[in-house]
C-alpha cells in the first residue's frame, strides 16, 4: 500500500501489525505513512516509540532523522534541531540531516527574530496606548478646569449681580 501511495491504508496496516507484536521496521514504517498524510505530531510520536526498538546506529540516525523532519514541518525548531543533532551522533557523515540541520537553525533564527520583533510590536503599542491614555486624561483634565474656570466667572457675575441688587 506504501509503494502505491496509499498512505493511510499503509498506515493502517504497519499500526495492526505493531499491535500484534512490535518492533522497530512497523513503528517506523507506520510513521512515515503518516508523514505523507500529513500527520506530522503522529508521525513524531511513531517515531519516538520505533526510536525504542532500534537496535543498530542507523535505525536510530533513521528515526531520529524523521523525527527531525515531522518537528520541522510543524515549526517546532528547537526540537528538530536536537534531532537532527541526534541524527548526526549516530551518522556523522549524514548529508541530509546536516543540510536539514542548518535549515533549521536557520528557521529558528528567523522564528526568534519575529518573536523579537512582535514583542517590539507590542511594547511600542502599549506605549502608545499609554500615551493616548495620558492624552485623554490631560485633555480630561484641561476640560475640568475650563469647565471650573467658566463656573468661577459665572458665580462671579451672580455675587456681582447680586451685590448690585443689594444697594
Amino acid at each position: 500500500a506504501y509503494r502505491s501511495k496509499e498512505y493511510q491504508k499503509a498506515a493502517e496496516q504497519y499500526d495492526a501489525a505493531a499491535k500484534k507484536k512490535p518492533d522497530f521496521n512497523s513503528l517506523y514504517n507506520e510513521a512515515n505513512a503518516l508523514f505523507q498524510q500529513g500527520k506530522y505530531p503522529e508521525a513524531a510520536e511513531k517515531n519516538m516509540e520505533a526510536f525504542q526498538y532500534a537496535k543498530t546506529s542507523e535505525q536510530k540516525n533513521m528515526v531520529t532523522y524523521n523525527l527531525g523532519n515531522s518537528f520541522f514541518k510543524t515549526k517546532e525548531y528547537e526540537k528538530a534541531i536536537d534531532a537532527y543533532k541526534q541524527a548526526l551522533r549516530n551518522n556523522p557523515g549524514d548529508l541530509d540531516a546536516k543540510a536539514n540541520l542548518t535549515h533549521a537553525l536557520m528557521e529558528k533564527h528567523k522564528q526568534d527574530e519575529q518573536k523579537k520583533n512582535n514583542q517590539q510590536n507590542k511594547d511600542q503599542q502599549k506605549d502608545q496606548n499609554q500615551n493616548k491614555d495620558q492624552d485623554k486624561k490631560d485633555n480630561q483634565n484641561q476640560q475640568n478646569q475650563q469647565n471650573q474656570n467658566q463656573q468661577n466667572k459665572d458665580q462671579q457675575k451672580d455675587d456681582k449681580g447680586n451685590q448690585a441688587q443689594n444697594k
